[in-house]
C-alpha cells in the first residue's frame, strides 16, 4: 500500500504549478526513514476505551491528534461509527497507535432524504443503523462515514459538515476510460499515477454523481505499513479477474472471474497492496504469520 501522494491544482509561487498540472508522487520523500513501519488498521470504531476497530483494541497516548478532512481533533473525540485508518504497533494484547486518520466516504450536499437512506452528490447512502448526530434535510451538507459498496455507501455515521468544499474518498477505477472515486465521476483532474484499486481522496465542487476536483490525494497512510487489517466490501471481478476490497487499497485476482461476491462487509489481511487472508472472529494473528 503506497504512502500518501498529493496531486494539486493550484498556483504555487515557488513551483509555478498551474491548473491542469499534476504533482507526481510528491509524498514519496515524506516516507519515514527506515521504510515500512507498523500495521495499518482500517475500519469503523465500534467501541471506546481507547478505541476498538475490526475487533482490535487500540490504545493511544494522551494528546494524540486525529487528522481528518476538517483538520485535527483529539483522539478522545472519536466515537463509535467513525471510520479510521490507524498506523499501530503491537502492545500487550492489543495495539498502540502511532497515528490516526479519520476517513470520510463523502462530504457534500443532501439531495434527497428518505426512510433509512439519503442521496448525497447523486450517491445512494444507506443510513439504516447509522449514527445520526443531526437530522439532515435536503440542501444540508453532511459528512458520511462508512464503507463503500459498488453502488453507494453503507453509512456508519452521518454528521453535519461545512458547505465549502465537497470530498469523496474511496477506491479509484477507470472502467471505460472514465475515472471514478468510489461511484463518483472525477472531473477537473486526471491523475496519471493512480492505479485501479488505489484509495483516492478528491476535494472540490460537487455535482450530481460527479466532483470537479481541485486536489487529489492517493493512499491512506503517511508511511507504508508492513501489514494491513482492513474492513470493506469486495468489488465484483472485472476482465482478467481483478477485484479489490473497496476503500482499502488491497487488490487481488480471482481464479474464477464469475465468483460470487458476498453482500456483506468482510475483514481481510493484506501485505503491500495485495489482498491476503480473511480474518475470522477478529483473530488478527493470522495477519502476522
Amino acid at each position: 500500500m503506497k504512502p500518501l501522494t498529493l496531486v494539486a491544482l493550484a498556483f504555487l509561487a515557488a513551483g509555478q504549478i498551474f491548473p491542469g498540472q499534476a504533482v507526481a508522487d510528491s509524498s514519496k520523500a515524506q516516507t519515514k526513514e527506515g521504510g515500512i513501519i507498523g500495521t495499518g488498521i482500517v475500519g469503523i470504531v465500534t467501541d471506546l476505551g481507547s478505541i476498538w476497530v475490526n475487533g482490535q483494541h487500540i490504545r493511544y497516548d494522551p494528546g494524540t491528534e486525529v487528522e481528518g478532512p476538517f483538520g485535527t481533533r483529539p483522539a478522545s473525540a472519536l466515537r463509535p461509527g467513525d471510520c479510521v485508518a490507524v498506523l499501530a504497533e503491537p502492545e500487550g494484547d492489543g495495539w498502540r497507535a502511532l497515528s490516526i486518520r479519520e476517513m470520510r466516504a463523502l462530504v457534500g450536499p443532501v439531495e434527497t432524504v428518505g426512510a433509512g437512506h439519503l442521496t448525497v452528490m447523486g450517491i445512494a447512502v444507506d443510513t439504516k443503523g447509522a449514527k445520526m448526530t443531526a437530522t439532515p434535510k435536503t440542501g444540508d451538507w453532511v459528512a458520511v462515514s462508512g464503507l463503500w459498496k459498488e453502488d453507494g455507501v453503507m453509512a456508519s455515521k452521518v454528521d453535519p459538515a461545512p458547505g465549502d468544499m465537497a470530498m469523496v474518498s474511496g477506491s479509484f477505477s477507470d472502467a471505460g476510460g472514465i475515472p471514478r472515486v468510489g461511484a463518483v465521476t472525477l472531473d477537473g483532474i486526471r491523475p496519471h499515477h493512480a492505479r485501479p484499486g488505489d484509495v483516492m481522496t478528491a476535494m472540490g465542487h460537487p455535482g450530481t454523481g460527479t466532483i470537479d476536483a481541485e486536489t487529489v490525494e492517493l493512499g491512506i497512510f503517511a508511511q507504508e505499513p508492513g501489514t494491513v487489517i482492513a474492513q470493506g466490501y469486495l468489488s465484483r471481478p472485472v476482465e482478467g479477474g481483478f477485484y479489490t476490497l473497496l476503500g482499502s487499497g488491497l487488490v487481488a485476482f480471482a481464479q474464477d472471474p464469475e465468483m460470487t461476491v458476498p453482500d456483506a462487509p468482510l475483514l481481510y489481511c493484506g501485505k503491500g497492496d495485495r489482498l491476503g487472508t480473511p480474518v475470522i472472529d477478529g483473530d488478527a494473528s493470522v495477519c502476522m504469520e
